[in-house]
């Protein structure tokens, strides 16, 4: 992974005119499905790389999807925000246009927000699954595949449109494949250019980093998941965590729960800590007394053997 310094990663940061807007956690919330991330990042590029260009067309909103979209845009505005966006979780690095409306139709934001499966889809290389939504419908999304300079700076492709919305029409995205920058940007149109961000996944608590002008309508852990630290008790149990530990390295919650089983699981990741930066290289799951361990190769979750 490129390190980046927090210092650039600050004035980066900070050079939005507006302040973040992020949604207030409902007292419950259901968890998302079942995660495809793979164990191990892909390596990030350094320069702007081009998704899968297959040509969607949105599917109209039923009468019911119509309202759910207008209620979200009215919280949007009312955060004095001017789009919406939501982390959904990891997919397969290789994963197509069905598996990902697959793995949003079966998330519980798509039971909130049921206009989700209606959108249509931009395959970026990454692994982080994102929705965007213009808060307006006279309002339309771009997106530009974006890199990184030897200089450490962003370099947009705005000769590359991978996205050209329609007024109003939101977007499914997968995009990221370093958990340091982004590789898209997306701009928000109206009359004039309203704004332009990177969507992005805060390596300090899972959630979206925040974003001015931005409103985080993402679903995050469930109240009756089980706590942290009493989950993080119980992965320390499990053998091959204890020699992972004994040889340096770090285990950290990484944020996001995952339904798993049939059931709530939180999500940690052991790997290793170098010079400020984490190389993630195994996911864990803690549920109702059972721990689950991610297979990258299989792309599935199994039951973590204890002894």
């Amino acid at each position: 992974m490129k390190r980046i310094s927090a210092l650039f990663l600050a004035g980066l940061l900070s050079a939005g005119l507006l302040s973040g807007c992020r949604e207030v956690p409902e007292p419950e919330s259901s968890l998302p499905p079942e995660t495809t991330a793979a164990a191990q990042l892909p390596p990030q590029t350094t320069a702007p790389t081009t998704p899968s260009t297959e040509e969607q067309t949105s599917t109209p909103p039923t009468e019911p999807e119509a309202d759910a979209l207008a209620l979200l845009r009215q919280e949007i505005a009312g955060a004095q925000c001017e789009a919406g966006l939501a982390f959904l979780g990891y997919v397969g690095y290789d994963s197509t246009r069905e598996e990902v409306e697959a793995f949003v139709a079966q998330g519980p934001l798509a039971e909130k927000y049921p206009f989700l499966t209606q959108a249509p889809v931009v395959l970026a290389p990454g692994q982080e699954l994102y929705v965007l939504i213009p808060g307006k419908e006279s309002q339309s999304l771009q997106v530009y595949p974006s890199g990184i300079s030897l200089e450490g700076e962003y370099e947009d492709d705005r000769n590359t449109l991978l996205f050209d919305g329609e007024p109003g029409q939101i977007l499914l995205l997968r995009c990221n494949e370093s958990e340091v920058f982004s590789n898209v940007l997306v701009s928000l149109l109206g009359e004039a250019d309203i704004l332009e961000f990177r969507p992005s996944v805060s390596l300090k608590d899972g959630h979206l980093a925040a974003l001015p002008g931005v409103y985080d309508f993402s679903l995050y852990e469930d109240d009756e998941a089980p706590s942290v630290s009493e989950a993080m008790a119980l992965l320390l149990t499990a053998p091959e965590i204890q020699e992972g530990i004994e040889l340096g390295l770090t285990l950290m919650h990484t944020g996001q729960s995952q339904w798993i089983e049939g059931q709530s699981c939180l999500v940690f990741v052991l790997g290793t800590q170098i010079d400020g930066d984490f190389a993630r290289e195994t996911y864990y799951a803690v549920g109702d007394e059972i721990l689950f361990v991610y297979n990258s190769i299989d792309d599935m979750w199994t039951a973590l053997e204890m002894g």
